[in-house]
């Protein structure tokens, strides 16, 4: 059995390499590829971008040196293999472009696709979609006058690792991010008011760029991180982790685990309950939480759902007893699982 194991930074997707997704890509990439290369029978294949060196993986590769020869070999791979997993980020619509590559293949996908791709790759979307199915989600600021409760969260609303992120703590330093980033849910008259200092050509652009952001309510507690392996049998949570993030600009650096249990419980729970909200899917994929101070759980949110493997990935598959890549394969298919995790303290940084 052959696996298309896709990673967009390291294979030249984004144009010049981003250092910061460039070191998570090459983590999440090496781990999950070993994984695969360590099951019988199994051929792990890839790509690689020709300005990078050799990552000396486990995997058979094409080497990569324009956008055009990306495409054609993603697609010669994936109609050779009998699975692709896609790992890119959202940004952009990087991940929904390479999904629906895969999909003219004859490839199964081991990754989120479809309707659960469509919403999960906005913000806005998932908190709606969410806020919807009775999930405590962060409230988005309204399109309505008034002055908002700060402190608030400004992000890309296709965002990934946190990138852009920031805390907005009173109305100058609203004043400031929506000059550089308007966000779409940042109230009209304060986001007229500012359209309104700008040239028609300015102001085209800056409702282009409106559209790409979100401004939200701050929701404080500890940020915390569940993967999800789904499939049509069932989703299965992984062992949850707390996040570590930048305080100012929230920038992901890595995380711990375990959780105490009461805590893991909690993140468990609603993790899966947002993953039961959502459209089915198959594939690893990660829930973002905050969990509140209340101990029985009434301050726990979830903040985001990332529909593609996750850095976690990388701490997870020190503590769980089986092999990761095995489980996603036997989730994809429809086969129970019974994984178990060490009870050791692990963390791990991007």
């Amino acid at each position: 059995m052959r696996i298309f194991v896709y990673e967009a930074i390291t294979a030249a997707a984004g144009g010049e390499p981003c250092q910061a997704l460039l070191t998570e890509g090459l983590a999440m990439l090496r781990a999950v590829v070993e994984d695969f290369a360590a099951l019988p029978g199994l051929e792990v294949w890839g790509l690689r971008d020709a300005r990078l060196t050799d990552f000396h993986l486990p995997r058979r590769e094409f080497v990569i040196r324009t956008a055009e020869e990306e495409r054609e070999a993603f697609l010669q791979l994936a109609n050779t293999c009998d699975w692709a997993l896609v790992i890119a980020p959202e940004i952009e619509g990087m991940l929904e472009e390479r999904v629906t590559w895969v999909m003219e293949t004859g490839a199964r996908l081991l990754s989120p696709s479809g309707e659960f791709l469509r919403i999960a790759s906005s913000k806005g979307r998932t908190a709606t979609r969410l806020r919807e199915q009775g999930m405590p989600v962060p409230v988005g600021v309204p399109p309505s006058g008034g002055s908002p409760a700060f402190p608030l969260v400004l992000k890309r609303d296709d965002g990934a690792g946190s990138m852009g992120m920031r805390l907005i703590h009173n109305l100058d330093e609203l004043e400031v991010a929506t000059t550089q980033f308007p966000p779409s849910t940042i109230s009209a008259p304060l986001r007229d008011a500012h359209l309104q200092e700008r040239s028609i050509t300015q102001r085209r652009k800056d409702r282009r760029e409106i559209a790409k952001h979100r401004l939200e309510q701050y929701c404080p507690g500890l940020p915390a991180s569940v993967a999800v392996l789904c499939g049509p049998a069932g989703n299965v949570a992984l062992q949850p982790c707390e996040q570590i993030l930048n305080p100012t600009h929230f920038e992901y650096l890595g995380g711990r685990t375990p959780l105490p249990p009461d805590l893991a419980r909690r993140a468990r729970t609603l993790a899966l309950a947002a993953i039961a909200a959502m459209p089915s899917t198959t594939g690893y994929v990660g829930v973002d939480l905050v969990l509140g101070e209340q101990a029985d759980g009434c301050q726990d949110v979830v903040i985001e759902i990332n529909p593609r493997l996750t850095t976690s990935y990388v701490g997870l598959r020190q503590v769980c007893r089986q092999n990761l890549a095995q489980a996603m394969l036997d989730v994809g298919c429809g086969r129970p699982v019974d994984l178990s995790f060490h009870a050791e303290r692990v963390e791990f940084r991007v």
